[in-house]
């Protein structure tokens, strides 16, 4: 995942589905100490209009991340 404004970067022409992606560029910022555990991340509103994606998809890699 690459960065974009604060916002992770996604791949809608990608094999892997638009929602694993976040969940995985999550996951990996905060393994990596980029974003620290506890930290709150973008509303699901804030990161579908940064990425320009449906708020549903962001919503379900929130949900997946839980």
């Amino acid at each position: 995942m690459k960065k974009n404004g604060g916002f992770m970067k996604v791949d809608p022409a990608g094999n892997i589905p638009l929602y694993q992606q976040i969940a995985d560029g999550i996951r990996a910022e905060t393994l990596s100490g980029r974003r620290r555990e506890g930290e709150q991340i973008p509303s699901v509103r804030e990161l579908a209009s940064a990425l320009r994606i449906n708020p549903n998809t962001v919503a379900k890699a929130y949900r997946m991340l839980q």
